[in-house]
């Protein structure tokens, strides 16, 4: 039978019943609005770091912007919940999660519990609609770690009535603000990589001022940071156009984005190219497209 041994915990006291469908449903809204604002803080962190590292190494770029959140998920279903063995979320509705025998778990199961997430999460939630079959409660991921979730403090029907308002108005506010979130992040990422651009921009033009002033007044031909390239004694590599935007996505055939160089005495720009346009005659470099950023400035006139 699926039902819950009533064992007797190591202070002798009778194991708390499994928690109700609608206290748990109430704790996993509080839960999520909670996780997303704390992923949401984390991808803003990582899309700061990501862009100063990214003007060095655009792999590395990249995975430090995805590592904040990354971290964060799990962080918070097992570090968060180390001491009473609830998120947040649950604690707040006087739930408990425990072993199957009533005693407390600790990290170890959290992460088997937090694997066990993830496994429903595969399932496209199924592992989670499990509860509503088994008399005992228990989801996928209470099958994996032995542990089920308690109510072990009472919680009044004014008290249930109220949280579950609060979690319908809470999903409503946090629908509207992932949405509102999404256009600020765009506009966000849009600057961000405007930004680092200009800064990109600016180490080709000192690199090509330096060459400039140690070769008596003459440019260099190529921006090539091959080993056996002259210019390679002043720039390392060649630092890549970051600028996109929403209406710009990178991959696409407007996006500017790319290390390509153009070499071009034609410095009227009219095309959708990428990378950077360089002409060797007055040294003078520009983003290598005449399509627009967030503001509508184009990119054509980032450039010296």
């Amino acid at each position: 039978m699926n039902t819950v041994p009533h064992r007797k915990t190591d202070l002798g006291a009778k194991a708390p019943t499994p928690a109700g469908h609608d206290v748990r449903f109430i704790a996993h809204v509080i839960d999520t609005a909670a996780i997303v604002l704390l992923l949401l803080a984390g991808l803003v962190v990582g899309l700061f770091l990501g862009n100063v590292i990214g003007r060095y190494s655009q792999t590395l770029g990249a995975v430090v912007v995805l590592l904040p959140p990354f971290l964060m998920h799990p962080w918070y279903y097992i570090w968060a919940a180390r001491k009473s063995g609830a998120t947040p979320g649950k604690r707040a509705l006087g739930l408990s999660v425990v072993r199957v025998s009533g005693r407390p778990i600790g990290p170890g199961t959290l992460s088997l519990r937090y694997g066990g997430y993830l496994l429903s999460a595969l399932t496209l939630g199924l592992g989670h609609l499990v509860v509503l079959a088994r008399r005992d409660r228990r989801a996928l991921h209470d099958h994996v770690a032995g542990t089920v979730v308690m109510q072990a403090r009472p919680l009044s029907r004014s008290a249930r009535a109220g949280w579950g308002l609060g979690a319908v108005v809470a999903l409503a506010a946090f629908i509207a603000a992932g949405l509102w979130s999404k256009q600020k992040f765009d506009q966000f990422a849009g600057a961000s990589n405007q930004a680092a651009t200009k800064g990109n921009l600016n180490s080709l033009v000192s690199a090509i001022s330096i060459y400039y002033g140690e070769h008596e007044g003459v440019y260099p031909s190529t921006l090539d940071t091959g080993p056996s390239s002259a210019f390679s004694r002043y720039l390392d590599r060649i630092p890549p156009v970051m600028a996109t935007h929403a209406g710009i996505g990178k991959g696409t055939d407007e996006s500017p984005s790319g290390t390509e160089v153009c070499y071009s005495t034609d410095e009227n720009i009219t095309a959708m190219g990428r990378g950077w346009r360089y002409n060797p005659k007055t040294g003078h470099i520009y983003v290598n497209s005449a399509a627009t950023d967030a503001r509508g400035v184009p990119y054509s006139t980032y450039g010296y």
